[in-house]
């Protein structure tokens, strides 16, 4: 187990059908790469130079399968063919260069066929969050990674290599490398990204066939909510998975003084049993008495009454 000290790798997520049903089986989709949105991923560069010995030993490859097929035409032809090669001293350059471009293809091909389960060694990504959790309306998946599970096996899981360059396998190596040497060309190119992809801080679990949902075998420890994630679907995801293995809630919030996320621990039973709302209290409203009343009116003065008219005698 390489990188001991990365105990948690992180799979973001939209809420979606796909992703309830992957978190209920325990099974993540494990896409070829054909399907990435980095058109250059699993991109390699073979180089078109092949030795006489590779070539006449891919040539011995294609007598046997004439044989086994029981081409009788092929057979011939191939048998003329690796008799002259090795009682020559020509280099057949360009049947070489032809056999190297159909290798090169077929290699190509090959590893579009694999499986990938692309993870993280941070949860708290803002873009990461943006480009593969819904605009931070989604999830974030923390697995474990401990000795003897499918994360900790190098055969499977490793972290991606950044670099500028393609990586550059030449055809001999493919055709006369033994099987360890096949081995590594082949993680060299699985494992090698562009520079530009470094933030991801990427880890990649392989899988031998593509597009199909597989058991990573891999405890799921915590489900981190977006910020934006609403509050139904947190109850969804709390009332489906609480009884399973023991399983820690966490949401992301925003740090409050710089461009940045924090990743804190919450209780989503709080979802389910609001705290009702605390009553403010409101000031008796008073009704003004007629006094006041009459204390807030402009003082006006009274009319004085005339005296009563004497009468005359």
């Amino acid at each position: 187990m390489i990188f001991p000290e990365i105990k948690y790798l992180y799979k973001y997520m939209p809420f979606t059908t796909n992703t309830v049903t992957a978190l209920v089986n325990k099974k993540f989709w494990c896409s070829k790469p054909e399907n990435f949105n980095d058109p250059l991923d699993c991109g390699l560069r073979l180089l078109s130079v092949m030795s006489k010995a590779a070539f006449i030993l891919a040539n011995e490859d294609l007598l046997r399968l004439a044989r086994e097929r029981k081409n009788e035409k092929a057979v011939r032809v191939l048998s003329k063919l690796l008799r002259e090669l090795k009682h020559s001293k020509i280099q057949p350059d360009e049947l070489i260069n032809y056999l190297a471009e159909k290798r090169s293809a077929g290699y190509a091909k090959e590893l579009q066929e694999i499986g990938i389960l692309s993870l993280s060694e941070v949860n708290d990504n803002i873009l990461m969050w943006s480009h593969y959790a819904e605009q931070h309306h989604g999830l974030c998946v923390e697995f474990l990674r401990s000795e003897g599970n499918d994360l900790a096996i190098n055969e499977k899981t490793l972290p991606i290599r950044y670099s500028i360059k393609k990586p550059e396998i030449a055809v001999d190596e493919l055709v006369l490398g033994d099987d360890s040497l096949k081995k590594e060309i082949r993680r060299s190119l699985i494992y090698t990204k562009s520079n530009d992809w470094s933030y991801e801080r990427e880890w990649r679990l392989i899988v031998e066939k593509g597009n199909i949902a597989a058991d990573i075998n891999s405890q799921i420890t915590s489900i981190i909510f977006g910020f934006k994630m609403p509050i139904p679907q947190r109850i969804t995801l709390y009332n489906i998975l609480k009884n399973g293995a023991s399983i820690k809630f966490k949401e992301a919030i925003l740090k409050p003084d710089n461009f940045g996320l924090d990743i804190v621990p919450i209780d989503p039973e709080k979802y389910l049993h609001p705290e009702p709302p605390v009553d403010t209290p409101t000031k008796a409203r008073t009704t003004p008495t007629k006094i006041s009343k009459l204390a807030t009116k402009r003082s006006i003065p009274t009319k004085t009454t005339k005296p009563p008219m004497r009468s005359k005698k």
